[in-house]
């Protein structure tokens, strides 16, 4: 499981923080921590979420049905680029079946995949977040525990991503401002009013 989840590229918000970090010349220690700090509810949050969802479930087409019909996030499931299959699922569900490992939770999850393909009519994968989440509830732990263990596995991949950074011949990391795209709020954006008055100045 903790080498499932230990990287998932330049991409994600903690290991482009932690790059971040490391470029304007930090060491090595406050960089991994500013990576940390990216993780999140919407990055990294998702095992403690599943955990917290799974202990409720009792009935895994109830909750389905309960879950689609009040749009709410099914969690430990569907995945941006796997859309038929996780393979870290894969991985990991083989090496429970090596060890001879069986829990009702993998079971349970795996009957949430299936009814949310019966009800939505759409394959929503089961990923590896979801799996863990299982797996974990099974061993013994609790969802802040769950969300600690992804702040584990995920350090040594922010370790592998700072020091490349901090060997690297590039200083300052800075990013285009043709690249840069306005977040949208529901209240008044002050970036682009500060933009436009600091760039008045500066003429």
């Amino acid at each position: 499981m903790l080498v499932s989840v230990i990287d998932h590229g330049m991409g994600t918000a903690s290991a482009m923080t932690a790059r971040f970090a490391a470029s304007g010349g930090n060491t090595v220690n406050s960089s991994i921590a500013a990576g940390v700090l990216a993780l999140g509810d919407y990055h990294g949050g998702a095992i403690e979420k599943a955990m917290e969802q799974l202990i409720k479930v009792r009935n895994a087409g109830k909750f389905v049905k309960d879950a689609l019909a009040n749009k709410q996030t099914i969690y430990g499931f569907g995945h941006k680029i796997y859309k038929d299959s996780d393979p870290r699922v894969a991985s990991v569900l083989e090496v429970c079946e090596k060890a001879g490992f069986k829990s009702k939770n993998i079971e349970l999850v795996q009957e949430i995949e299936k009814e949310i393909e019966d009800q939505k009519g759409k394959k929503i994968v089961l990923n590896i977040d979801g799996l863990m989440a299982a797996i974990l509830l099974e061993m013994g732990f609790n969802p802040l525990q769950g969300k600690g263990l992804f702040v584990i596995a995920r350090t040594p991949g922010l370790t592998a991503q700072v020091v490349e950074e901090l060997q690297s011949d590039d200083h300052v990391r800075r990013i285009d401002e043709d690249k840069i795209s306005i977040v949208k709020t529901k209240t008044k954006n002050l970036y682009p009013f500060f933009i436009k008055h600091i760039r008045k100045l500066t003429l």
